[in-house]
Order: C-alpha cells, then sequence, then structure tokens
C-alpha cells in the first residue's frame, strides 16, 4: 500500500521546548485535550492570529494538552516558567494516510483555492474516470498537508476519500479515516466553503460519526474480513443510530444482514430507509425506497412493494408540490427535480412490475429463455441508460450499458461508475437484486430496472 505521511491536527513534537514565561492567572489559558486555537481564541474575545503572534507560534494547528496560551500582552502579568519536555504529545496523533498503489496524485485543471473540494468519486462515468478524481485528493494530501487555516477542508476531503473508498475497494484506507474521525472533537472544522461572498462552516458536530462515518466503516471491515468487529460495531453504534442514519450505505448493511441470515435485521432497515418524516435531506428517501422495492420484489412480497412506492406516489409527480413535503422551507434545486423526477418515475416502475407479477407475470429465474434484450429506463439527469442483456444457458451471460444523451441531453454526472461497476455486480451474481452503488441509487436502479424488464421478457 501506498503511505503518505499527514497530520490531523499536529505533528508530535520530538524536542526541546523552549522555556517560556507563562502567568497561571487568568491571562493565560490551560490547552485541554480536543483544543483548537480559532476556538480557544473565540472563547476567549480575540483571534487565533492575535495568539498565535503574542505566543510567537510557527504553526498555530501545534497545540498541546497542559501547553499555556498567553491570552494578553500585559507586561504586568505574574509569570513563572513553564517546565520545558523532550516529547509532548498533540491533541491527536500523527498518522500515515495509506492509500492504494493505483493512486496518482492528479493536479485539478481548474483553478483552485484553499476551499477547493474534488468533485465526489461519484462524478465518475467509469472506474477511469473516478481514478482520476481520486487523483485530485492525492495531489492536495501530497502538496498542502494537514488541517490549518490554509488548508481548512483537509477533514472534509477525508471523509469522502472514506465513504466513497468501499466502492473501489479501498478499504484499509476507509478505515484508517474512520479511526480518525472517533478521535476528533466536535468543535474541529469539517469544511469551509465560500460562495457569492458568503462563507459557511461545518464541524465535526455537523458529521458525526455515530450516523455518517460509522455506516461505511462498517462495510470496509465485512469486506476486508473482519466480520466479528464489524457485526459489533454494527450492534453498538449503527442498529441504536438507525432512525438518524443518511440511507447511504445503509442498504449494503442491510445485504450484509442478508447475507448472514438475519432477515429481521435487514427488513428493518429496508423498512426504515423510505420512513422520511422529519429527517435531514429526507427527499433522499425517496431514492432509498427504490432499494427496499427491488429486495421486495425478488422476495415476492409484492403487496409491500406497491404499498412502499405509494408512499411517494401519493405526492404526485410534480416535484415543486412533493417539495413543499420533503424540502419544506426551502428553495428547490436542479438536483431535487431531478432526484424526484427519477425517483417518481422508478416508484411508478416498480409498482407496475408488482402488480403485473401479482397477476403471474413475474421474473423466473430458474427458467430463462437464451437470447439478447434491450430496453432503457430514465437516469438522474434525463438521458436514459440503454442496457443490453445477454442470457445463455438460462443465465446473464453478459450487460452492456450505456448512455447516448440527443441534442440538449447530457450524461449523467453521478454514476459512479455505474456502467461497469453495477452491471459486473448483477453477472457475478446472475441476480438483479445485487446491492445498488451506494451515492449513484438511482443510475444503479436506471441500469437494474431495464434488466428487470429483460428477465421478464426472458421469462415468458
Amino acid at each position: 500500500m501506498k503511505k503518505i505521511f499527514k497530520p490531523l491536527l499536529s505533528l508530535t513534537l520530538i524536542t526541546a521546548l523552549a522555556v517560556a514565561n507563562f502567568s497561571f492567572a487568568a491571562d493565560f489559558y490551560t490547552v485541554k485535550s480536543g483544543d483548537v486555537l480559532w476556538r480557544i481564541a473565540a472563547n476567549h474575545g480575540t483571534t487565533w492570529q492575535e495568539l498565535a503572534k503574542i505566543n510567537k507560534m510557527k504553526n498555530p494547528n501545534l497545540i498541546f494538552p497542559n501547553q499555556k496560551i498567553k491570552l494578553t500582552t500585559d507586561d504586568a502579568a505574574t509569570t513563572e516558567p513553564q517546565t520545558p519536555t523532550v516529547e509532548q504529545t498533540p491533541t491527536v496523533e500523527q498518522v500515515e494516510i495509506v492509500l492504494p498503489e493505483w493512486a496518482k496524485a492528479v493536479k485539478p485543471q481548474k483553478e483552485f483555492d484553499k476551499y477547493y473540494m474534488p468533485k465526489y468519486l461519484r462524478v465518475g462515468y467509469t472506474m477511469d474516470d473516478i481514478k482520476k478524481v481520486y487523483g485530485e485528493y492525492v495531489y492536495l494530501l501530497e502538496n498542502y498537508g494537514g488541517y490549518s487555516d490554509d488548508n481548512p477542508n483537509y477533514y472534509g476531503r477525508l471523509y469522502y476519500l472514506g465513504l466513497y473508498g468501499v466502492i473501489v475497494g479501498t478499504y484499509d484506507t476507509s478505515l484508517q479515516i474512520a479511526d480518525i474521525y472517533k478521535k476528533l472533537p466536535a468543535e474541529q472544522i469539517f469544511y469551509r466553503k465560500m460562495k457569492n461572498g458568503k462563507e459557511t462552516v461545518k464541524t465535526i458536530g455537523d458529521y458525526k460519526y455515530e450516523t455518517y462515518v460509522a455506516p461505511f466503516e462498517f462495510i470496509a471491515l465485512y469486506e476486508s474480513g473482519q466480520e466479528e468487529k464489524a457485526m459489533k460495531l454494527y450492534n453498538d453504534v449503527i442498529k441504536p443510530n438507525l432512525k438518524a442514519t443518511l440511507p447511504w450505505h445503509t442498504h449494503s448493511i442491510a445485504k450484509v444482514l442478508l447475507s448472514r441470515g438475519d432477515v429481521e435485521g435487514a427488513e428493518a432497515i429496508y423498512n426504515e430507509m423510505p420512513l422520511y418524516q422529519g429527517k435531514k435531506r429526507s427527499y433522499l428517501y425517496a431514492a432509498a425506497c427504490l432499494e427496499s422495492c427491488a429486495y421486495y420484489y425478488k422476495k415476492g412480497d409484492y403487496d409491500k412493494v406497491i404499498e412502499m412506492a405509494d408512499v411517494y406516489l401519493a405526492l404526485g409527480a410534480d416535484a415543486q408540490k412533493a417539495a413543499e413535503t420533503l424540502y419544506p422551507d426551502k428553495d428547490i434545486k436542479k438536483i431535487f427535480k431531478n432526484h424526484w423526477e427519477m425517483s417518481y418515475t422508478s416508484l411508478a416502475k416498480y409498482k407496475e412490475m408488482a402488480m403485473a407479477a401479482k397477476e403471474g407475470n413475474a421474473i423466473k429465474m430458474d427458467s430463462l429463455k437464451d437470447g439478447v434484450y434491450t430496453y432503457s429506463n430514465p437516469s438522474i439527469w434525463g438521458s436514459p441508460f440503454e442496457v443490453v442483456v445477454t442470457v445463455e444457458n438460462g443465465k446473464i451471460k453478459a450487460i452492456e450499458a450505456d448512455q447516448k444523451p440527443g441534442e440538449g441531453a447530457i450524461y449523467d454526472k453521478r454514476p459512479f461508475g455505474a456502467r461497469d461497476i453495477m452491471t459486473k455486480r448483477i453477472v457475478d451474481a446472475n441476480d438483479y437484486s445485487v446491492d445498488a452503488i451506494a451515492s449513484a441509487t438511482l443510475s444503479s436502479t436506471s441500469i437494474r430496472l431495464s434488466v428487470m424488464e429483460a428477465l421478464l421478457e426472458a421469462s415468458k
């Protein structure tokens, strides 16, 4: 594995600290584990820049538990020396970021500043595209080091490498990043974003380990052969927080539970994912419902498919009206409009197929007729995935999927390599109900529904 040595909050200092005079009165602050300089400054009515200047800090990001921070330049302050030490351990230990051998640094082609966040890996149309985006993260790690005011989005970038890395199999990296997040204080800055002259700041407290990190850590543990640790994480952390967890990766957890014979646990997830009431970014749950419908269709519980689809179909096809329920008090965004329109269309398709199955027109995987079958279904940005399914000797032999956007149409912007990954999953398993690509549920659904229609024709 490739390793990049980078600090988290700071590096371990293995050198004697210079002797300095510090007051033990109110003019000084004693650093506690988890402290960051900007928060200390804010709590004492000053700025981190001023504290760095007063204390002659070469690296304001390098502070240690029990260190005395001078808060004022008052020369009359009573002072006494701070005892020097040979080694001080900072608030978060040093680490080596482990990256896959194929990860090569790719300098962003566009101009970028300290706020730059590479496009999420899910924008990659193919695996090669995904690796190029991954390379931008590597470039920033190699060239800008750990967190600082000049690199404020360090932890945000790490998070997305961990979240999406499990899709491309970088389990060691994802596990290491999850371990980093466990040690970060809630007030640590996750990312800063500047838009239209307005700065938005998010902290680790906004991206809690229990609901944002633990799900992808579970997948990384399980896929790397650490099943016992994965199940302990599920029982101790994920299961108690399921209702507050966004649906990213939770359907993958359900698949793991099914493979272990825990149908009750899996169905608890499938039944919870579509429930949007009072939840953050609730419009995502319409897409999550697609995974629940796929599961219950394969199980043969067609009434459950219809019941779940109707939860959203009852809101109507118009995105603006649906937003009044799913996205209240916010301006409707294009992503919501596209997200809703495809989710609605796909749920309607699942309902249609479930109703047909109740009449006896269902997929029969044990009696597929050989042949080549072609179908298409829309994806999130409008252009359908055209899918060609080849059945040979009663099994799915090959699947080809591609988008051919016409005039005024575009390729899917968030397919996460679905053309390569989703088709391979279905062929390898000879099963249309394989797990969707986390964070690319809609692209996965477009391909899955076309495969299901092809298999329906092959079942006649």
